[in-house]
């Protein structure tokens, strides 16, 4: 599978989250492309600062939604969003200090996060979120 690459492997099945998904993908590739076309070692600060943006109101939204759905796993599931912007927000301290990142290192803390967490965390949200849909029914 392409790093960045929109895919139905990590589809979930909520339009809403997919959408986000996509989004944050594109956002995540704008910040690696420079750093795998080209010789620079730096990330942009101006792409990571929308990819942070876009990535506080994508968790804000399925924080919300697993609250009102009363989602058993949802505190562990907000700890690990935090977690994961927290390491967005090293990294970004160290550009704002003008500390050279280790490209590599960054490109694979992104694909790490976004599809691995996609294909477990997020669907099993999904997963039971329909089942409580069925049970409704």
């Amino acid at each position: 599978m392409p790093y960045f690459e929109w895919t139905t492997e990590i589809e979930v099945g909520h339009a809403e989250i997919d959408r986000q998904h996509k989004e944050l993908l594109l956002l995540a590739k704008s910040v690696v492309d420079p750093l795998m076309s080209s010789t620079s070692s730096q990330l942009e600060i101006p792409q990571l600062k929308k990819l942070m943006i876009f990535t506080h109101k994508h968790f804000k939204f399925e924080e919300d939604l697993m609250r009102r759905v009363a989602y058993p796993a949802a505190d562990q599931h907000a700890k690990y969003h935090a977690s994961l912007l927290t390491e967005l927000s090293v990294y970004r301290l160290k550009l704002n200090l003008g500390q050279k990142t280790n490209p590599a290192g960054f490109i694979e803390f992104l694909w790490e996060w976004l599809a691995l967490h996609i294909r477990s965390g997020d669907r099993d949200l999904i997963a039971w979120l329909k089942s409580q849909q069925a049970r409704a029914h």
